[in-house]
């Protein structure tokens, strides 16, 4: 079975309605685009987190523009208690307008996730790993023109676990409207967080469509990654000829995406080294289903790879 095979119910997203806020930003210059962007992202990040003016970050040594391998210029980490928020910069607009679409910021989203603190043996080494996965699903968006929705899932088709170790029983993730933050409307257009939370091979073998998704997380119980948990879904062992058609039922799928044979680990790529360094924070408003916003995503996808 291919990386990412992803499967869909139907071409309108799904999403949680809750009220718009518009964030007070600087005016901005065509000489001095400034960071109005990336600022409402930390602005709505220090709504739900109240005095972490300072979050912990991470950023790349080489931005994507200059020919880097990383698509994302950042990823920011606050403290939510029992967990750490991770939150992406870089699939929107986060300094001046460049799109023609006014509607959206970029590809109209960033991603986030929550990653469990219990359990952890190397705390360090597990942020760092899953910023390595967030940039590689980002690389896929930007190679790719991929964009994923909520009530969507990631299916690696690897037996390892996403964890540092490559110990835990998740392999992959689902996504989900984040319940914490909220859909912002920028000066570059609005923006959705979708937070991937972690799932089993099982579990992600048990899903077939949006719907399927969204009853498997409200069974779930909870958007935190917990690289300890186990399955709620009981593995079915296949034979043969079970996998040879799945293999061939997923050749055939309409919405079949396969990553390069060099991605085919998500987990691998995750320890690459990033610098870190001490400054972000975001604000955001949660999405109001929009029209066709998979067109306007994929739109822009296709705008930045003309």
């Amino acid at each position: 079975m291919g990386l990412f095979d992803r499967f869909k119910k139907k071409k309108k997203q799904e999403v949680v309605e809750q009220p718009k806020e518009t964030v007070e930003l600087p005016p901005v210059t065509e000489e001095d685009p400034g960071t109005a962007g990336w600022d409402a992202i930390e602005q709505e990040f220090l709504r739900a987190y109240p005095g972490q003016t300072e979050p912990k970050h991470y950023g790349t040594l080489v931005k994507w523009v200059f020919g880097g391998n990383d698509p994302l210029d950042g990823i920011s980490i606050y403290d939510g208690g029992e967990y750490y928020h991770f939150v992406t910069f870089g699939l929107t607009e986060l300094y001046g307008k460049e799109s023609r679409n006014t509607e959206l910021s970029g590809y109209g989203y960033e991603m986030t996730l929550k990653l469990k603190k219990e359990g952890l043996e190397d705390e360090e080494a597990e942020l760092r790993n899953v910023c390595g996965i967030l940039q590689t699903i980002a690389r896929i968006t930007f190679t790719k023109s991929e964009c994923f929705f909520p009530n969507e899932f990631i299916y690696t088709g690897q037996k390892e676990g996403m964890d540092a170790k490559q110990t835990s029983q998740l392999t992959g993730f689902i996504v989900i409207t984040d319940p914490t933050v909220n859909t912002i409307e920028t000066p570059n257009g609005r923006v959705e967080f979708r937070e991937l939370v972690g799932a089993t091979d099982a579990e992600l073998k048990s899903l077939g469509n949006r719907e399927s998704v969204a009853a498997f997380y409200e069974k779930l119980g909870s958007d935190l990654t917990d690289w300890q948990r186990a399955s709620i879904v009981e593995a079915v062992e296949e034979t043969d000829e079970d996998e040879t058609a799945e293999n061939r039922d997923t050749e055939d799928a309409a919405e079949r995406f396969s990553a390069d044979e060099e991605s085919s680990d998500v987990a691998a790529e995750a320890n690459r080294a990033v610098e870190e360094i001490s400054e972000t924070t975001v604000d955001g408003i949660d999405s109001e289903e929009t029209v066709d916003a998979d067109e306007e995503s994929r739109a822009y996808a296709e705008e930045e790879n003309d």
